[in-house]
């Protein structure tokens, strides 16, 4: 596929592009895409886009129109508009490069962290999504499971990357001020790596309350967690404490804590579905 307009324009991933198809029948014809992102929900877990596509040679009373969407999780058209535009819409797809799909995945992600910072608990009736956790019995709810494509919490320390993962206490009559907080090393951009810190967090009080490592020397883990007490996170995770507890309990309250499931969790994270007590 041969782009006219760039799909990345300053740092910014367009949402309007020319491209030219260079195999299959559709060879040497040139056309104008555009990208949606249908879903506004910030706690909804789908990853779809919605493509349009229009000849850009023909006379515009004349241009073939299509439309689809495209999973770009799983990398495949998950409904097609019309049975005749089928090939069309297949070219397309075979001739996206694996950048071509990194640069969709940041245009939706964009977009739904938006979303999210636009979320207000007050007004929206969203529900609260189904979560494997029993949260009135002490179990810790992992933020990115209600709200997936908010700003991940990422450090480097020494040339190494660092995510925190968040846990938090929803009960209703607890008023605990700490979050539990995985920190595990990234291997690469993606696969998370065996070793890891362990701690409770409290954010009234900006100080450790339990803590434990694998895979760490004293040295190693000392030195990380300074770092990490480094990037003032009391405030945001005392934001985030504040937005589930409440979102939850005005779920609970309108009965409408049944909403939809969170997709399961990457196999690389399997490891840390085991449930924290609060």
């Amino acid at each position: 596929m041969k782009f006219f307009t760039p799909m990345v324009k300053e740092d910014t991933i367009a949402n309007e592009f020319d491209f030219e198809l260079e195999e299959s029948e559709h060879r040497g014809e040139r056309y104008k895409a555009n990208i949606e992102v249908p879903c506004e929900s910030p706690v909804c877990h789908c990853k779809e886009i919605t493509v349009s596509i229009v000849n850009s040679k023909e006379n515009p009373s004349q241009r073939t129109k299509s439309r689809f969407t495209l999973d770009i999780a799983a990398r495949k058209i998950v409904n097609d508009t019309r049975r005749e535009d089928v090939l069309l819409n297949r070219a397309f797809v075979n001739e996206l490069g694996e950048e071509d799909w990194q640069n969709f995945d940041l245009y939706f992600r964009a977009r739904k962290y938006e979303d999210t910072q636009k979320f207000d608990v007050n007004t929206s009736d969203l529900k609260f999504p189904q979560i494997d956790a029993k949260p009135e019995q002490g179990d810790m709810i992992h933020y990115s499971d209600v709200f997936p494509y908010d700003k991940q919490l990422i450090f480097s320390y020494q040339a190494k990357n660092f995510i925190i993962v968040d846990y938090y206490c929803l009960r209703s009559k607890c008023d605990c001020t700490s979050v539990r907080l995985d920190i595990l090393k990234v291997n690469g951009n993606t696969t998370i790596g065996e070793k890891r810190i362990h701690l409770y967090f409290n954010y009234k009080k900006q100080a450790i309350e339990e803590q434990t490592g694998e895979g760490f020397s004293p040295e190693e883990m000392s030195a990380i967690l300074e770092e990490f007490h480094s990037l003032e996170l009391s405030s945001l995770l005392e934001k985030r404490h504040s937005l589930l507890k409440t979102f939850y309990a005005k779920s609970i309250k309108t009965n409408l804590s049944i909403g939809t499931s969170v997709a399961s969790r990457p196999a690389n994270r399997k490891s840390l579905r085991r449930k924290r007590k609060c």
